[in-house]
């Protein structure tokens, strides 16, 4: 409960928001549609608390509510309760009165410091219900109230910060950041756009949360404006959600610092997720230092999705390390024809020939031993073909 101090402006209490669509009717929305056969969605308003330290200030916010379907006057006795609830101190000894599509409230005399509040949530609350207009008799108030004579309802929507981030551009709302405090989305924008401390390190306090809708909506963010991140996203690395992990994994691709590099080949080597482990090799396979790219690359070699056994062949061509070449030839056996082709391609172009013409007498099985005699045949060189065209006709 709050008080407001009668002997200066209502406007000192209250968060004021300008642009205000008086006309906007939210139980049009989808999201209060009517529920179930005897029950209809829609909303009361309340003013709530806006700031979380300093001066306290108060907006005017929709509640959802469910009431019952019947007459009018019967569905505004059931809103003036539910208005009530929780604000005896505010509200006082209000009666109620509803004839047609007026509202009528009879106001506490002794609460007239606290009258703007209970004018300005009854006002939004039964016109947004149906109410032509609300009436005060026996008070100051000038009558009959619509929208329009609220003079500060700070009325305004609030989004989670999250669900405003670019790609998506929106307006007319209140962002709301982690900490509890709200900006215009013109002005959240223009500290994303100029990378303000503040506003990057409210998004890493999100990601640190481990929601992955807020991590896939950041990550977004992360990847239009080019924003670090990075620290948000290692503490996820130790999340018990695979999916939590999985997103931070792709978050830190382009970060080639020595401590993420480090971060992910200790996710590579040891988090149970073999999906996670793939992940992880693939970031750091595009690494520029060469200890974790073909660290990488090697893992990748083992994976079960093909396509990141080919990529991580391809990489490995220009590997300088000597672990490359038998990394490769244990690879032929992979039971995938497009996994054991790329491997082969790899080897020769490492110029690994004589090491691919020794397969053909060795343990691997017909199938992909008949795709590396192929594949020296076409290379026409006679000391080579001459062993797989020998191959292919005695097989």
């Amino acid at each position: 409960m709050f008080k407001i101090n009668p002997l200066k402006p209502f406007l000192l209490s209250l968060a004021l928001v300008s642009s205000i669509d008086t006309t906007l009717h939210l139980h049009q929305h989808p999201l209060f549609a009517q529920e179930g056969d005897d029950r209809i969605q829609t909303v009361i308003y309340s003013y709530e608390k806006w700031t979380k330290d300093g001066d306290k200030r108060f907006v005017l916010v929709p509640k959802p509510v469910s009431i019952k379907k019947g007459e009018l006057k019967d569905q505004f006795r059931e809103l003036y309760q539910l208005l009530k609830e929780g604000k005896a101190n505010t509200y006082g000894d209000v009666k109620f009165q509803a004839k047609d599509d007026v509202v009528y409230i009879f106001l506490d005399k002794s609460k007239s410091n606290l009258h703007p509040i209970v004018v300005a949530e009854a006002t939004y609350t039964f016109t947004e219900n149906g109410a032509k207009a609300v009436e005060f008799p026996d008070s100051s108030i000038i009558n009959p109230q619509t929208r329009k004579d609220i003079r500060y309802p700070a009325f305004q929507l609030s989004f989670p910060f999250y669900a405003v981030l670019p790609p998506k551009q929106v307006t007319g709302v209140l962002v709301e950041l982690p900490d509890g405090t709200f900006l215009t989305p013109s002005a959240f924008y223009d500290h994303l756009k100029n990378k303000d401390a503040k506003i990057v390190s409210q998004l890493i306090e999100g990601l640190k949360g481990g929601d992955p809708v807020v991590i896939e909506a950041v990550l977004k963010a992360q990847e239009s404006l080019q924003l670090q991140l990075s620290d948000g996203l290692l503490v996820l690395l130790n999340n018990g959600s695979e999916e939590v992990r999985l997103l931070a994994v792709r978050g830190l691709k382009g970060d080639d610092r020595a401590e993420i590099n480090g971060a992910l080949r200790e996710v590579m080597d040891k988090d149970p997720s073999a999906k996670v482990k793939d992940e992880a090799a693939a970031v750091l396979s595009m690494s520029k230092d060469l200890k974790f790219s073909e660290a990488a690359s090697f893992h990748a070699l083992r994976s079960q999705d093909p396509n990141v056994v080919k990529q991580a062949a391809k990489g490995l061509v220009q590997a300088k390390s000597k672990e490359a070449v038998p990394q490769l030839f244990a690879t032929l056996s992979n039971q995938d024809a497009s996994v054991r082709e790329a491997i082969i391609d790899a080897l020769i172009a490492k110029k690994e020939l004589k090491g691919l013409a020794d397969q053909l007498t060795g343990t691997l099985d017909v199938q992909a031993k008949k795709q590396v005699a192929i594949a020296l045949m076409k290379l026409q060189q006679e000391a080579i073909s001459f062993p797989a065209l020998t191959f292919l006709m005695d097989n």
